[in-house]
């Protein structure tokens, strides 16, 4: 009768318990490999894993920018004079002479007088009439104008459209990413008595 009692105890100790009394059982034996002490077998929960807040370092990229003076440059167009220097022909005025056939009238010359006679007395021709005008040929020197080539060089303005570059300097922002370790909270799971399940 006590042989048939013992078992029949057993039996209904472990359907009381239930299966999580029967597995939290296991590990309170000489097998088990979570608990180290005698105290954690007391609870239902032993060997649970709990939750202890602790704090770890996590990189963390952002992207901020940077102030940067940069020199960049524009096209200009402007109206540009060059003094260009040239060759010029100028005439120069100059008065020169040529002798012209031309006729002029003056006064008849006076006779001239007979041949003297040794012997006889000394006579005069008789003056000839003042009004008494006859034609002349002569060579006359005439002044006329004329114009002398003379090469010289002068300075001639020619207009252009000249561009250039000019500077000019602006402040950009420039995106750069930095790394960096920022602290985060987070649940760290430990286990009872301290020892992961297992070792």
């Amino acid at each position: 009768m006590n042989k048939l009692f013992g078992p029949s105890l057993v039996v209904v100790l472990l359907l009381a318990v239930g299966p999580d009394g029967v597995a939290n059982a296991s590990f309170c034996g000489t097998t088990r490999h979570c608990c180290c002490r005698h105290a954690c077998c007391v609870a239902t929960t032993c060997c649970q894993p709990q939750c202890v807040t602790c704090t770890v370092m996590k990189t963390c990229c952002e992207t901020v920018y940077e102030e940067e003076v940069r020199t960049f440059y524009k096209t200009v167009y402007e109206d540009v004079v060059d003094k260009v220097p040239v060759d010029a022909v100028r005439y120069v005025e100059e008065t020169q002479y040529r002798c012209q056939p031309c006729t002029i009238w003056q006064p008849r010359p006076p006779e001239a007088c007979g041949p003297i006679k040794a012997c006889g007395p000394a006579t005069c021709c008789a003056p000839s009439s003042c009004c008494d005008m006859v034609p002349t040929q002569i060579l006359r020197k005439v002044p006329y104008t004329t114009y002398r080539p003379e090469h010289y060089q002068k300075i001639e303005e020619r207009p252009r459209v000249a561009s250039k570059q000019v500077p000019y300097t602006i402040t950009v922002c420039v995106p750069k990413v930095i790394y960096k370790q920022v602290p985060v909270t987070v649940c760290c799971p430990v286990p009872c008595c301290g020892k992961p399940c297992g070792n």
